[in-house]
């Protein structure tokens, strides 16, 4: 059985099958691109696109997360994350994105129905940020787990539904 973040991985790259856009795993990609970053974690998909590389983190989560408390648009990510994407975006010159595949629960989705996507028996919806708008906004989460987050407010305001972003 699949992990969630490994489900929600592969309900995106069957979404971007589906819409015939072209991408490549992150891992070799980009290690061709720069062995030198060596041991630096890679963004999971490469995507060549006219203005350039984009350069995608997918975040598997829940919509909305939670059984007794349900919280909604939960967009934290590891500070190794954004400080790796960073770098990424720096040595290949293109554009780092956090994309979050957020799988429906209840019912109740971040976006319009007709920007679900529906895999292997679930809806997601896919939701994506770019970095610099990530990073500026973003404040810790938890020190022990070493995490940071974005105010809904925020995040609701700079993040997009992943197919307003490929058009």
């Amino acid at each position: 059985m699949l992990g969630s973040r490994q489900h929600a991985r592969r309900a995106l790259e069957a979404y971007l099958r589906q819409e015939g856009v072209t991408y490549q795993g992150g891992e070799v990609w980009c290690r061709n691109a720069a062995p030198e970053l060596g041991d630096l974690s890679t963004p999971d998909l490469v995507l060549e696109r006219p203005g350039g590389v984009w350069l995608w983190d997918v975040k598997g989560r829940k919509f909305p997360s939670g059984v007794k408390k349900p919280q909604y648009w939960r967009n934290w990510v590891g500070q190794e994350d954004l400080v790796a994407l960073a770098r990424w975006e720096a040595r290949l010159g293109g554009r780092g994105f956090f994309v979050f595949a957020y799988e429906i629960f209840l019912n109740q989705a971040p976006v319009l129905e007709e920007h679900l996507f529906a895999f292997q028996g679930k809806e997601y919806a896919f939701i994506a940020i770019s970095l610099g708008d990530y990073a500026s906004h973003c404040r810790h989460l938890s020190a022990r787990w070493q995490t940071v987050t974005m105010s809904v407010k925020a995040f609701r305001e700079l993040a997009r539904p992943l197919d307003e972003l490929l058009n």
